[in-house]
């Protein structure tokens, strides 16, 4: 960076010499040595070849250099990078009668790897004691960028502004914005001592902030802290990944998330809009270590543990629940499932194929001793009087992008209770069982205190031939 500077001040010596009044006398000579020149330096300080297509002197205080092409180390038909033009612009009156050096370079369509980027980037330096001094890197103060923008394809950053604070040839504050998809950010950072190459950085918009300290150890990043909210998503980081400026970079992370579900209402997309019309509240908790190549989701293995506590929703009531997860070879599994469910208990496991894109799924959940009372009120959300203890087991399959590629069994057993009048029958015996109750008067009187069905789950329905209720006096089948 420092010797990329070096080089525009150079160029800025020659556009001084023509401005002096050199050019009409030296024009030809003056711009083939200066494009040399150039080129020779601009190849040094990016250590790989350059080409300048031309360069051309515009009085007073400017020089453009036309179709600038950076070349790749090794030998290849391909430009690694392009770009358009570059406008070079010198505060002369400053120059000559403060000894400060004040540049304006309008780069034009730089392009490399699909990303193209246009910005202006502002250069100036504390006062010099004295002219040869002026083009001493070491009193440079300050780098501005006015207007940048970055796209590829559907990605773009676009209206990026940013102000350096430059201390002794090192970065020591910043701020810049920028905005992304219609929302803007805005970022602070500072340099953390003169004897560590580190940050303090700070991100935030909307409903999203960020604040970390990374320092850099030779080839790697290492992440002191990553604090900060993402839609009422508290979070907190820390870690390293090795080799982080190449494409065998390797991470080694461990975060923990906490939030409440009645604030996930402000989510984008479906997700917020389901969490609106379903509200929820209750309390999530995750803690996650995660370590492996950032190059391809199949390499990363990870462990998390993830909590529920007092969940409810318009038909759901969770006291408690609580997952151990596995993602490894693009396979996340869960072997430890459990919880609290309506005074009861609930345990099973899962495994989820998060490499294939319709994300094949197995999950196997066992319900024990549910309060029935309690989750027949919750579903029809009002008091009933039925009661009694649920027990169930199922186990399904399929494609979680596609519900109609759900595949299982299982089964429902209550005992011990007492369901009312033949529950769930009921509406579909219509007068047939008033007719029953009249001219049996006791069946007002029998209640059922069983029930028992397997179940399959297919083609978005459920199945069952062996629908059973009974009680002392009565059994019935459907």
């Amino acid at each position: 960076m420092l010797r990329f500077l070096k080089t525009i001040f150079y160029i800025i010596l020659f556009i001084t010499l023509l401005a002096a009044g050199t050019y009409v006398l030296y024009k030809d000579v003056l711009l083939e040595k200066a494009k040399t020149f150039i080129v020779k330096e601009l190849s040094k300080s990016l250590d790989r070849p350059v080409d300048i297509a031309s360069l051309t002197y515009m009085p007073f205080n400017s020089i453009l250099l036309k179709d600038v092409q950076i070349w790749p180390k090794e030998a290849s038909p391909d430009p690694a990078a392009t770009i358009s033009s570059i406008i070079l612009t010198v505060n002369i009156s400053s120059l000559v009668k403060e000894k400060e050096l004040k540049v304006l370079a309008d780069i034009k369509e730089l392009n490399t790897n699909g990303y193209s980027a246009n910005c202006i980037l502002h250069i100036e330096s504390s006062k010099a004691d004295v002219y040869k001094n002026i083009l001493d890197l070491s009193l440079i103060n300050s780098l501005t960028l006015i207007d940048g923008n970055i796209k590829k394809d559907g990605f773009a950053l676009t209206d990026i502004d940013g102000i350096l604070d430059i201390d002794r040839m090192s970065i020591s504050t910043g701020k810049s914005s920028l905005s992304y998809k219609n929302s803007s950010y805005y970022i602070t950072f500072s340099k953390l001592s003169d004897y560590e190459l580190g940050y303090d950085i700070s991100i935030s918009s909307g409903h999203f902030e960020l604040d970390s300290t990374l320092i850099k150890e030779d080839e790697t990043l290492a992440i002191r802290k990553l604090t900060g909210n993402i839609f009422d998503i508290a979070f907190a980081a820390t870690g390293e990944i090795k080799n982080f400026l190449s494409d065998d970079a390797v991470c080694t992370l461990s975060a923990s998330t906490e939030t409440r579900l009645e604030s996930l209402d402000i989510l984008p997309g479906s997700l917020g809009s389901f969490i609106k019309t379903h509200p929820a509240s209750g309390s999530l908790k995750s803690n996650l270590f995660l370590s492996g190549p950032l190059r391809g989701i199949g390499n990363l293995e990870a462990t998390s543990t993830l909590s529920l506590k007092n969940v409810k929703t318009d038909s759901l009531e969770i006291d408690e629940f609580m997952g151990k997860f596995l993602l490894k070879n693009g396979i996340i599994s869960a072997s430890l499932l459990n919880g609290s469910l309506y005074n009861g208990t609930v345990t099973g496991n899962c495994d989820i194929n998060i490499l294939n894109k319709t994300f094949p799924f197995n999950l196997s959940l066992a319900f024990n001793d549910m309060n029935f009372n309690r989750l027949l009120s919750s579903i029809k959300n009002n008091s009933t009087s039925a009661y009694g203890t649920l027990s169930a087991k199922i186990s399904l399959m399929g494609d979680i992008t596609n519900d109609s590629t759900y595949n299982g069994s299982g089964f429902i057993m209550i005992s011990d209770g007492d369901l009312g009048p033949i529950p769930i029958l009921t509406p579909y015996l219509g007068k047939t069982y008033m007719i029953v109750k009249h001219l049996f008067p006791a069946m007002q009187k029998v209640s059922m205190e069983n029930a028992y069905t397997d179940i399959n789950i297919k083609e978005r329905k459920i199945f069952t031939d062996n629908l059973t209720l009974w009680g002392e006096s009565i059994s019935i089948t459907a």
